[in-house]
This record gives structure tokens, C-alpha cells and sequence, in this order.
């Protein structure tokens, strides 16, 4: 049995496109992400240190994308600097404990280097696929650990170790709720909502991409068979014809991005996904998110295989096989002999995925060409996406423009 189609004069083409930063503009996040972590610092009587936008820059400059992870580390940021201004060294079993006790401060220490603590951070993570909050907390020697005022203190692995759990996690509910509102939280989660908010992704957030390129991108898809796939991070429902648990990742954060696209014929290749295959194979649904080469390998082959949960089987098995050191197996479905691949993203861990994949698949026997874009007006997040290949724009419409332009050409 072969696993590749027969040699054609064109190859197969593809495009991975990340959600938040280059089809959409996240303003839904964002304004979550801000507002979370303006409830627990006003609970702290922290409000003046309240993160400027290149703090979050900053995060996903070091390959922090998830806003379940950012919440938890800025806290403990702020939480060591404030050690410093405290008789004794804090044992806070819970974050209220925290809060409680940071309010006794006569006033708010002054805003620390934010930016040197998230390099610590980074030292740890160094991009690597997981949850970065458990890769902080779990970090040895311990003289490394980010956050030496709280390596004792309970309260570290109550924020860290449960980043994503709604039922232990002590922030990820409230980003939640800002997130999805809490109407449709209640409706998703079945718990009460313990805030009353809107939908911030229906109200913040917006497609940037212009009329032109929209319809070019249809055309492609409709008449030139280009295959393309939404490549994102964010919650989704699980696989077509899987009924949605009780996990807070099956939510329909990447399905609302994919309606403001406003493109038929795009696959949604998102976290909730891969939370579904990561039950069925024994690994943790964060080894199999981008930068994993799983994400995009599930984003390619998706277009071949007679399912969706056929692709996402596969993909998990070439990755072991890889881990492993085992022979690549082959589908049970035909992929092309050539294949050109263009991967958009916004963060490095993105960009490194699609690379990953695209070893495994000419692995595989497909010859791929790869190009690789990142898209950021942010100079750390404009160096960190170049050391990943990327040819890096400001804004996803100049980058289609370039394909484009050579499509119409050739």
C-alpha cells in the first residue's frame, strides 16, 4: 500500500493560518486578559500595577500564548516583588490568602522590572510544548525556579499546577467568564457565574483582513483547491460527531473566530481537538499543541483523510513513532508526493510547529516547500519570530499580497 498520490505537475497547497494576532485582531482576549488580572490586583489594592500591552508582548515573544498561563505567572510576578515589602516570608496556602494579605501593605510597592522577571520565566519554558505554568512550577535545580519568595508556599502550585482545570484552577473561571460571558459560560460550563459580563469576543474582537484578500482567498480555496486550515490555540468543541464534555478546553472560543473569517471551506484545527485526541492516546493535550508537530501535522492531513479524528489518530502516531524513534508509520489515506506549505503565526512556537511538521512529512516521502510568515508590529516578537524563518510583517494583508502576487505570476 502507498501513502502518497500520484506524482501531478503542480503541488498540493496549503496554508496554516494562526487566529489571534493574524486573522484576527484579538481584541476579545486582550481586553479579558486585562481585565482578569485587574480583579485580583484590585482585590490586592495592586491596581497601579496593572501590565502594560508589551508585557503580554513579552509573553508571547518567549512562546506563552495562553492567556490560562499568563494570569497565573503575572500574578506570581507581582506576588515575588511584593515579598520584598513584607515582615516575613509569606506561606499563603490560597490566592485569596495572598490578596488578603497584600492588602495590609500601606501602598503599592513601586512597579518592579516586569520584563526581567519574564525573562526568568523564559529561561525555563525556552519555548518548549506543555503547559509552561507546570515547566515553571516543576523546574530543578530550585535555585531556578522564577519565584524564590513563593518555591515553599502552597499557593505556587495551586496557581501553577492547575491551569487548566475550572475546578481548581483559581483563575482560569474568572478569565472565563470575561472571555465567554457569563450567559454562555453557565450555558457551557453548567455552574453558576460568579460575575456578570458580556462576550468579549463578540464584542472586541475583528477581522483585519481586507475585502480583496478575503475574496482572493475564496477563489483559491473554490476554484484552485487550495486547502487551508485555521491553526490556533484557542478552546474549540471536539471532533465532528464527539459530544462535548465537561473539560473547560471544549469551548466555542475558535469556532466564533472562524464565523467573523467569514471564508467557507476552512478547517478548524484548534485546542479543544487535540484535548479530545490527547484522551485517546495518553499524552497530555499540551504535548500535542503547536509547537508540537502533532497540531499542524492533524492541520495537513485533515484534507486527506476520510475523517477528522483519522487525521488527528495519525498525526499523534507519526509523533510517538518520532519520540520513540521508531519507523514513521503511513496513513491509511494518500497524501500528495509535493506539497507547498505556508504557515502565518504571530508567536515563534507557531512557526517552529509547522517546521517540525514538515520534517516528518518529506520524512514521510512528501517533498515539501516551506515558507514560513510571521506577523507582529512588535519588535520582541519581530526577532523572536526571525530566529524561528519567519519573514516577518506587520500586518497579515502585505503578507498575502507577496503569495498573491507570485500565484497570479506563475
Amino acid at each position: 500500500m502507498t501513502s502518497l498520490m500520484p506524482q501531478s505537475s503542480l503541488p498540493a497547497r496549503h496554508i496554516l493560518f494562526d487566529v489571534d494576532g493574524v486573522l484576527i485582531t484579538p481584541g476579545g482576549y486582550r481586553k479579558a486578559l486585562t481585565d482578569t488580572i485587574a480583579y485580583f490586583l484590585e482585590q490586592a489594592g495592586l491596581a497601579a500595577l496593572q501590565p502594560q500591552e508589551a508585557v503580554f508582548e513579552h509573553f508571547e515573544a518567549l512562546g506563552i500564548t495562553s492567556e490560562w498561563d499568563m494570569v497565573p505567572l503575572f500574578l506570581c510576578a507581582v506576588f515575588e516583588h511584593c515579598c520584598d515589602w513584607l515582615s516575613e516570608q509569606p506561606r499563603w496556602h490560597t490566592l485569596d490568602e495572598a490578596l488578603s494579605a497584600l492588602r495590609t501593605l500601606p501602598s503599592a510597592p513601586p512597579e518592579p522590572d516586569f520584563h526581567a522577571l519574564l525573562d526568568r520565566i523564559g529561561a525555563v519554558t525556552q519555548g518548549r510544548s506543555g503547559v509552561p505554568s507546570e515547566h515553571v512550577y516543576q523546574v530543578l535545580p530550585e535555585e531556578q525556579f522564577p519565584f524564590p519568595h513563593l518555591r515553599h508556599a502552597p499557593l505556587a502550585a495551586q496557581l501553577l499546577c492547575s491551569t487548566r482545570s475550572l475546578e481548581a484552577s483559581p483563575t482560569m473561571p474568572i478569565f472565563q467568564q470575561h472571555i465567554l460571558g457569563s450567559v454562555l459560560y453557565q450555558e457551557r460550563y453548567r455552574q453558576p457565574a460568579s460575575l456578570q459580563r458580556g462576550n468579549y469576543l463578540r464584542t472586541y474582537d475583528h477581522s483585519p483582513l481586507s475585502t480583496e484578500n478575503r475574496a482572493m482567498l475564496r477563489r483559491m480555496i473554490e476554484q484552485e483547491g487550495w486547502k487551508v486550515s485555521i491553526y490556533t490555540a484557542r478552546p474549540s468543541m471536539p471532533p465532528e460527531g464527539v459530544p462535548a464534555g465537561s473539560n473547560a478546553a471544549f469551548s466555542p472560543e475558535a469556532e466564533q473566530a472562524q464565523a467573523l473569517v467569514e471564508i467557507d471551506g476552512i478547517h478548524l484545527s484548534a485546542y479543544g481537538k487535540l484535548v479530545w485526541l490527547s484522551e485517546q492516546v495518553a499524552v497530555h493535550a499540551d504535548q500535542l499543541l503547536k509547537p508540537s508537530p502533532v497540531h499542524a501535522l492533524a492541520a495537513v492531513s485533515v484534507h486527506y483523510a476520510p475523517h477528522e479524528r483519522d487525521a488527528l489518530y495519525w498525526a499523534a502516531g507519526v509523533f510517538l513513532d518520532w519520540r520513540e524513534g521508531k519507523t514513521l508509520r503511513q496513513p491509511d489515506f494518500l497524501l500528495p508526493r509535493q506539497m507547498t506549505l505556508h504557515v502565518f503565526e504571530d508567536s515563534p512556537g507557531g512557526l517552529k510547529g509547522g517546521r517540525a511538521a514538515a520534517d516528518l512529512l518529506h520524512s514521510l516521502g512528501v517533498d515539501v516547500e516551506l515558507h514560513l510568515w510571521g506577523i507582529t508590529a512588535s519588535r520582541k516578537k519581530k526577532t523572536a519570530l526571525q530566529e524561528q524563518g519567519g519573514e516577518v510583517f506587520d500586518e497579515i494583508n502585505t503578507a498575502l499580497r507577496c503569495i498573491f502576487q507570485e500565484y497570479v505570476t506563475a
